[in-house]
């Protein structure tokens, strides 16, 4: 396919009417039965009420330590998630005041530290952005724990802005951490580190979906109207139920035509119930011709969560059979930040217990679609996939900044999972430019123990850094932050990946304009590929190994953000 027509977008639909991510929760990994969503409340001369999470996961709670100035109600509840209203009076005292709340749950205790600052004091100013107590916390956090903390430190902040700009401006003006983020075609600077904020009265939930992926192409060389085409489906979702299948093209949206200035709008609001409108295509002459048919699909999106495993099946080819899995994120369950919340990794185990059982002796992991997720995760899978010799050795060495050296982590192959390992010493992962991160994570780790790492498809992101998770409340938000805190390097003490793993044969999927088949099938184009290098039948000049393919730009996206490249995140300990 001509680089003009390449691939812009690819999507995850989570589209919800209720933007519902992971950073919704007041949780760790830390297993402690008593959470509270902050520890420190600052506020101004002129007052404020602001909300305090409390999770008790055993016993009832009660909070103390109100004041004449400082409020709270309700001061008890039950067990659970309960919200508590804060209300700290205007000062007009020339120094801070302040007080500590006791927060009780059984023989659990939190405190949360009250600050008011004078009347003197910078922030009482009523023209002051209400995101600058968030950025004085941003700028703090940054200084202690990003990668590149010195050059934080050294920057004078200014705090006058939204929290996105500050965030954005302040990683941006850095000169050293090129690590963290890329430029795309237009030579625009990205960044891996995201931030984001929610309503702290907003439920936790599971995240809805319409269950399937979909990539964009521009139709003609104007680059106006663009033309989606379904990339996956989700098992069980509504698109499913409705009889939409990989490879379905669809030129509207919600009865709308899709173009570069609306397609963001479209799919932002792409919500509740929206109709999605096939086609037909014809490239000749350049272009693309759009052929409707009289076929519209109305989905409603539901509850179910975005399941990243998409299918797994074993196949025979050449008398070996082969397990073959597609893994589209590094997910734990409904809720990575929940530590109960275990249904993906659970069904994980369940699929490698059964290619263990079934005997397999080639694997094909398909991550083409997969831009990352937990650090915990892709120890997992590497541990369920490497040789049972390994266990022990060092899938991952995570190393942070000069001044946090004893937060550095060794994460080891888990001989926990002996009895479900399929004890591999070679597979092939199929690849693109939206397989990033923890996925890269992967395939660094089991390199550097010397399993032999056949990569199909196309070149991977580059992103040989990871996040830590960070949460605190201003006003009526919580502020969730992912900054770049550590570096990845395998047993090998490799990390020089930042350019991306090249394929060892390259195939673009978005090449193929004709039949799409489904993720498993043996006619698929790039797990064709696999399997005829499986089974001996590829010949070196069917499947060349080029530097680069001409491969479509891909990224994920949900509703509440876009990323280009995933994130790995470990939960915050600290």
């Amino acid at each position: 396919m001509n680089k003009l027509f390449r691939t812009i977008l690819s999507i995850i639909l989570l589209l919800n009417s209720v933007a519902c991510d992971k950073n919704d929760v007041f949780s760790d990994e830390s297993g402690d039965p008593l959470l509270l969503s902050r520890s420190e409340i600052i506020v101004s001369s002129a007052g404020r009420s602001v909300n305090l999470g409390i999770t008790s996961q055993t016993a009832d709670w009660t909070i103390t330590g109100a004041t004449d100035w400082c409020s709270v109600s309700p001061t008890a509840g039950p067990a659970g998630t309960s919200i508590v209203e804060i209300t700290i009076s205007s000062s007009i005292l020339s120094e801070r005041r302040s007080t500590t709340l006791t927060v009780t749950a059984g023989d659990n205790v939190k405190t949360v530290n009250i600050t008011q600052k004078s009347i003197d004091e910078p922030g009482d100013d009523p023209e002051e952005n209400p995101d600058a107590d968030a950025n004085r916390w941003i700028y703090s956090t940054l200084g202690e724990w990003y990668l590149w903390n010195d050059e934080i430190l050294a920057k004078t902040p200014f705090y006058n802005q939204g929290y996105e700009s500050f965030f954005n401006n302040l990683l941006i003006s850095l000169a050293g951490n090129s690590l963290d983020g890329r430029y795309n075609e237009e030579g625009d600077r990205y960044l891996f580190s995201k931030i984001s904020r929610t309503a702290l009265t907003r439920a936790s939930q599971i995240e809805t979906t319409y269950g399937f992926g979909v990539g964009f192409i521009w139709t003609s060389y104007a680059q106006t109207q663009m033309v989606g085409r379904i990339t996956y489906v989700q098992k069980g979702s509504p698109a499913d139920r409705a009889g939409l299948k990989r490879g379905t093209w669809i030129h509207k949206i919600a009865g709308q035509d899709i173009t570069e200035d609306n397609y963001l709008q479209l799919l932002s609001t792409a919500t509740g119930t929206t109709s999605f409108s096939t086609c037909r295509i014809a490239y000749t002459n350049g272009t693309i011709q759009i052929i409707p048919l009289d076929k519209d699909y109305t989905l409603t999106a539901e509850a179910i969560g975005n399941n990243p495993i998409v299918q797994d099946t074993v196949l025979m080819r050449g008398g070996k059979k082969v397990g073959y899995l597609a893994y589209n994120s590094f997910s734990r369950g409904y809720n990575d930040y929940d530590a109960s919340s275990v249904e993906y990794e659970t069904e994980l185990r369940n699929v490698f217990s059964t290619f263990r059982n079934e005997g397999v002796e080639e694997f094909v992991l398909d991550l083409r679609y997969n831009p990352g997720g937990l650090v915990v995760m892709s120890q997992l899978l590497g541990s369920l996939i490497c040789p049972q010799s390994a266990f022990g050795e060092t899938f991952a060495l995570l190393t942070y900044n000069d001044d946090k050296q004893d937060a550095n982590r060794t994460l080891p192959f888990l001989e926990s999972e002996a009895a479900i390992n399929i004890d591999m010493d070679h597979i092939y992962i199929i690849t693109s430019t939206q397989t990033a991160s923890a996925s890269e994570l992967l395939i660094n780790g089991l390199r550097g123990i010397g399993v032999q790492v056949t990569l199909v498809g196309g070149q991977t992101v580059g992103k040989n850094v990871g996040s830590d998770h960070y949460t605190s409340t201003f006003g009526d938000y919580v502020y969730a932050m992912d900054p770049i805190t550590f570096l990845c390097s395998n047993a090998a003490g490799s990390s020089s990946y930042s350019a991306g793993f090249y394929p060892n044969y390259t195939v673009n999927e978005w090449e193929e304009y004709g039949t799409w088949y489904g993720l498993g099938d043996q006619n698929e184009i790039m797990l064709q590929t696999v399997l005829e290098l499986i089974d001996g039948t590829a010949l070196p000049l069917q499947v060349p190994n080029r530097t680069t393919p001409t491969a479509p730009l891909l990224a994920p996206f949900s509703s509440s953000d876009l990323l280009l490249g995933g994130n790995i995140i470990l939960p915050n300990e600290k």
